[in-house]
């Protein structure tokens, strides 16, 4: 016999196929559950800033090596396979923000080497150094000079020399001098 149903579940009238729905894959894409290198979290079909977020919490768990690390956020900033020679221009500077909140997790010699790395792709092009100016990079960076270790402190103010040189507002250069004045 035949159970009654509850009121209001929703039953196929009898005769009527079932259709189930299932979630197809395209080759390469890779879902939240099956993430545990960075590698995977490029490969994945969601928004950049959710890509920075998912490496922000396998920074979190410890599970990375810094080369996986540098080697993802590359990839994110040039929207493809990072190439000094071939594939360095940095295609959407939010990246650069996502970028930054993700160094605040990062320890200092991974801070150290992605900053390197940056520094090195801002010096070779223009381009680059346009995104930076786009989104005040250099007010984001007197932001964080106080509070940075010596090692990354010595980058900053490498990269704020880099970016000044290319472009800085009276405002910024009113930062710059605060900094420098503050510092002794």
């Amino acid at each position: 016999m035949e159970e009654p149903s509850p009121p209001n579940s929703l039953q196929n009238p009898p005769g009527d196929t079932v259709t189930t729905v299932t979630q197809v894959k395209r080759p390469h894409e890779v879902t939240l559950a099956e993430v545990k290198r960075p590698q995977e979290v490029v490969m994945m079909n969601i928004k950049d800033s959710l890509k920075f977020g998912v490496l922000i919490g396998l920074l979190e768990v410890r599970q990375v090596r810094n080369k996986e690390v540098v080697d993802a956020v590359l990839h994110l900033l040039v929207g493809g396979e990072f190439d000094m020679e071939l594939n360095f221009v940095i295609q959407d500077p939010e990246n650069i923000r996502h970028m930054l909140e993700l160094l605040d997790h990062c320890p200092q010699g991974l801070q150290a080497e992605i900053w390197s790395v940056f520094i090195a792709i801002l010096r070779k092009s223009t381009r680059n150094l346009q995104a930076c100016t786009q989104i005040s990079l250099i007010e984001h960076l007197l932001n964080r000079l106080p509070q940075a270790p010596q090692i990354v402190a010595d980058l900053l103010v490498e990269l704020l020399g880099v970016l000044a040189s290319y472009s800085i507002t009276v405002r910024q250069l009113k930062l710059l001098f605060a900094a420098m004045k503050a510092v002794g």
